[in-house]
């Protein structure tokens, strides 16, 4: 189990979070900004047809007052240009070239309606002369014209609105006409005064046409808008690159502190057994002493055949092992460092078996498994004895279901990009694993899966003894280290590696 990501993770998921909401109002900003434009566009085609329609508007007054300047003018009669039979009593609505040729009198109105319908004709606008009081019925208004004309009856010089549905809307225009001097010649009769409203001009213009025209604009409006979206996301991504940059230099920067902080305190604890067994280890000394001396000379002066001398043989053994301790202990204390040598770990651990079988405990069997080929390692024994003591008492301590701990001995190759994950020397190591006898062999071989005890599951696994950080302490300072991966339903495996010791004497 590894801990190296888990704040990079954290600070990626809430970095991540940050970025799919800056994503998505990015996107509905810029949806936003598609629309507004899409009713702008509409704004301006609106805007157009209605100052077409204007301008076929005022062309068509200014044609009026020519034709009204003039009292009207006089085109020839023919077959589809009859005498205007509303002018019937106007004197001079007939007339006569020098060769005899018959004219009639066209008045504005006349004029007005005719080049309106040479207009529906031909062009894609169309228009009529209309009134609320029509002298010539094909001048009545249709519904949306009455409503117009009577919005002009109460105020205004025109009215304008769209009408149909997509695809086939247009714009409606009504242009006021009021009654000038020149018009009180055909209309007094019906009551008119000048200024009054005679009737409009009604003008119709296709929407489609002007909103195809647009078309390209609309493409190049989608296609700057897509530019800056994809710009803005590229800078989100941009944002969040970097957040994970720092989240993750962040992220290095606490782990380094956690392992600098369980380097300190697997230190404090060396210096806290250093400052004791300073303490007790010359008292100590002297207690055993005597044991020692005692049970020597008692030995000697028994009978050979005596069944008393294998019982002090045993005192001695015990009383020389608390020695061994007392120099452990000692060793810890030294302030100078610890005495490299060179040490076959193999034969330390063959001859340290039933002292490690005693810290296994009366509960639990221990099943040493050494293999051949263990290299030698450079360090200082008793320290190395203290590290292996402890892998035990951490096994008994931390053991979930077995009743027997096993311990492997063997040499481990150790490759380079292990050695950097794991921070040990690369190339061939001493191996020493330890866990719960039933544990499957997969989890046993190789590396693979083994992470620092500081950053496993548990910090320290097991939790007695002097702790695993401060035997990993003891093994990095010659290049090596403690790790552990969890077995599950069988508690841990931990591993103790040591680098092999170079061919050549060490000089110190």
């Amino acid at each position: 189990m590894n801990g190296d990501d888990v704040l990079p993770a954290r600070g990626t998921d809430r970095g991540g979070r940050y970025a799919v909401a800056a994503l998505v109002g990015w996107t509905a900003l810029t949806a936003l900004a598609i629309v507004a434009e899409a009713g702008r566009g509409r704004a301006i085609v609106r805007d157009a047809a209605e100052l077409e329609a204007q301008l076929l508007f005022d062309q068509m007054v200014l044609a009026r007052r020519w034709n009204a300047s003039h009292g009207g003018v006089f085109v020839p009669v023919t077959p589809t240009t009859q005498p205007n039979p509303w002018l019937a009593r106007s004197p001079d609505r007939e007339a006569f070239t020098s060769r005899g040729r018959a004219l009639t009198l066209m008045n504005p109105a006349w004029m007005t309606r005719e080049i309106l319908e040479l207009t529906n004709g031909q062009l894609r606008v169309s228009g009529h002369i209309t009134s609320l009081d029509p002298i010539r019925p094909e001048n009545a208004p249709d519904p949306w014209e009455e409503r117009a004309l009577r919005r002009l009856v109460a105020g205004g010089n025109q009215f304008a609105e769209l009408e149909g549905a997509d695809g086939e809307e247009r714009l409606r225009f009504m242009g006021r006409l009021d009654v000038e001097e020149r018009c009180l010649l055909c209309h007094a009769d019906r009551g008119y005064r000048v200024g009054d409203l005679r009737g409009g001009i009604a003008i119709s213009v296709p929407l489609a046409p002007l909103f195809a025209l647009g078309v390209d604009d609309t493409h190049r409006q989608l296609a700057v808008h897509g530019g800056i979206w994809l710009l803005g996301i590229a800078g989100i991504g941009l944002g969040f690159k970097d957040h994970r940059r720092r989240a993750t230099a962040e992220a290095a920067a606490e782990r380094r502190k956690a392992e600098a902080e369980a380097e300190l305190a697997a230190a404090r604890r060396l210096e806290a057994v250093g400052r004791l067994s300073a303490g007790i280890a010359h008292d100590f000394n002297n207690l055993l002493a005597p044991i020692l001396t005692v049970a020597g000379v008692v030995r000697d002066e028994l009978p050979t055949d005596s069944p008393l001398r294998a019982d002090l043989e045993d005192i001695r053994g015990a009383a020389a092992k608390a020695r061994d301790l007392v120099r452990t202990l000692q060793t810890l204390s030294r302030k100078a460092g610890a005495q490299l040598e060179r040490i076959p770990l193999g034969i330390i651990v063959a001859e340290s078996e039933e002292f490690l079988r005693r810290f296994a405990g009366t509960r639990f069997g221990f099943v040493l498994r050494l293999a051949e080929g263990v290299p030698t390692v450079l360090a200082d024994r008793p320290l190395i004895e203290l590290a292996l003591a402890n892998l035990v008492v951490n096994a008994r301590e931390g053991a979930v279901r077995g009743k027997v701990i096993g311990m492997d001995v063997a040499a481990l190759l150790i490759s380079v990009e292990d050695a950097a994950r794991l921070n040990v020397r690369a190339g061939r190591h001493a191996s020493v694993t330890v866990a719960e006898a039933g544990v499957p062999s997969g989890l046993l071989a190789g590396i693979d899966g083994f992470g620092p005890v500081q950053s496993a599951g548990s910090a320290d696994p097991g939790g007695a003894g002097v702790g695993m950080p401060t035997v990993n302490g003891i093994a990095a300072q010659y290049g090596g280290g403690v790790f552990a991966r969890e077995a599950p339903g069988a508690g841990w495996v931990v591993r103790l590696l040591l680098p092999e010791a170079p061919t050549r004497d060490y000089d110190g």
